[in-house]
């Protein structure tokens, strides 16, 4: 197996949690078509979310990303490319590889705010450990 982790620009955080997709039409945004998937996280990052979906997903589809924050009133909204798609040999479903692509400026400082969270709580978490 080929290790990219040496390409990785941003750190991974190992996180799983709900999320939502669907594909778009045309290739533009908000013009989503298709099921919504509720997929998993596997690990995140400022720039890209590996994750668990239940279907195959062609690698190069542009997908609408839905991820409930807290409480699950609001979404933050983002705009991903499917760069990769692996048959999951544990589980039922695939794993898939998700570049984010700029979109909303506010969205995109939301999820770098979550990942930053996410970030200091899991370094909070080995000091503790």
């Amino acid at each position: 197996m080929v290790d990219f982790s040496d390409r990785r620009q941003y750190p991974r955080i190992n996180v799983v949690r709900a999320i939502f997709i669907q594909m778009i039409s045309n290739g533009i945004a908000g013009e989503a078509t298709g099921p919504v998937l509720r997929c998993e996280t596997v690990d995140v990052s400022v720039k890209g979310l590996r994750i668990l979906v239940p279907a195959e997903v062609k690698p190069g589809s542009r997908l609408d990303i839905a991820i409930p924050e807290e409480g699950w009133i609001e979404n933050i909204e983002l705009i991903g490319v499917a760069r990769w798609l692996k048959k999951a040999d544990d589980r039922d479903g695939y794993w898939l590889g998700l570049e984010l692509e700029e979109s909303d400026e506010s969205s995109l400082d939301k999820w770098a705010d979550a990942i930053d969270m996410l970030h200091d709580h899991s370094r909070f978490q080995e000091y503790s450990a």
